[in-house]
């Protein structure tokens, strides 16, 4: 894989909690390998998911969802998160077009337009907007003039995936590849069983069980 014109490079994905992130990533790889929630601070460490093809390796970074920090829990997730930002070649900037760009989406705008590093807005879940919708919402980010590009997606129904894989190739460096071809996550399959595990506990159970349930596995077959 290792070519004059081969591109590697890791990108990191930034969006409020419930935008899309780890479907869009999902779908990208075409597996589960991170797990989704309508909850709040769901993923919670940083996970490594790798796109391979003929003239490139993408390295996605899925990350939690920027939060105000609330207590020690919310503190330490923006921390990992800012970090995150400042190791990527690239960032996007996720939000959910649907429910339309708000303060939250603003904020972490903010905290983008400052690195100095490519950055490319995904309006996600164009399958449940408007196309009128989806122009109200393009006009309210026309005064961030950092964004590279901006990309209208459906990270469920895989919409303009090329466009975005293409566009990402375009603003990764030249390299070899950081990992073999043939894994799509650097996390043991333990760990990803551990999470898939808890996705499942606060899907089923979440009036019983906090969010910040976790789960560790004592054997594994």
């Amino acid at each position: 894989m290792e070519t004059v014109n081969f591109k590697s490079g890791f990108v990191a994905l930034a969006g409020r909690t419930n935008v899309g992130k780890s479907t869009l990533i999902n779908n990208i790889l075409g597996s589960k390998i991170v797990i989704t929630s309508e909850k709040a601070q769901t993923t919670r460490n940083r996970i490594n998911c790798i796109y391979n093809d003929d003239n490139s390796q993408i390295v996605f970074i899925d990350i939690p969802g920027f939060l105000k920090p609330k207590n020690l829990l919310t503190e330490k997730l923006n921390k990992l998160i800012a970090k995150t930002i400042n190791d990527a070649d690239i960032v996007l900037a996720v939000v959910d077009v649907s429910t339309g760009i708000g303060k939250g989406d603003f904020f972490i705008f903010e905290k983008l337009k400052e690195i100095n590093k490519p950055v490319v807005l995904l309006l996600n879940k164009i399958d449940l907007s408007s196309k009128r919708n989806i122009e109200i919402e393009i006009d309210k980010v026309k005064e961030f003039d950092f964004f590279k590009d901006i990309l209208l997606i459906s990270a469920l129904e895989d919409k303009n995936f090329n466009q975005l894989l293409s566009t990402v190739k375009k603003y990764l460096p030249v390299g070899m590849a950081f990992y073999p071809d043939d894994i799509l996550s650097d996390r043991p399959v333990r760990s990803i069983a551990e999470d898939i595990i808890r996705e499942k506990l606060i899907t089923k159970l979440e009036d019983e069980l906090p969010h910040s349930v976790t789960v560790e596995i004592d054997k594994f077959e």
